[in-house]
């Protein structure tokens, strides 16, 4: 048959996908912030794939203004709203352990 294509970002063979559903894996670097009493969330910024994710976090995490970042994966259908839960691919730094 003919090859099967893939949106971009998609994860292929996640099992309970579904058939005929859109659903996209993103991957994202998200750091944290100094703050007075502890750290926040700064900008997540998607990435191409898990390894570029983890590569942003890093370098994230070594910014001055940073304590810390996280890369994380999830997957869900953006037109429908429906999203897994995120799932942790690197910490680095100081991660708030409630960052979800």
């Amino acid at each position: 048959g003919p090859p099967i294509r893939h949106q971009p970002g998609e994860a292929a063979g996640i099992p309970g996908g579904g058939v005929g559903r859109l659903s996209w894996t993103h991957c994202v670097a998200l750091p944290f912030i100094r703050t007075e009493d502890g750290s926040a969330p700064g900008r997540a910024e998607e990435c191409q794939g898990e390894g570029a994710a983890i590569r942003r976090a890093e370098k994230m995490s070594r910014e001055e203004a940073n304590a810390g970042a996280v890369a994380f994966k999830r997957s869900g259908d953006p037109n429908a709203g429906e999203f897994s839960d995120a799932v942790v691919l690197k910490k680095f730094g100081d991660v708030p352990d409630n960052f979800e």
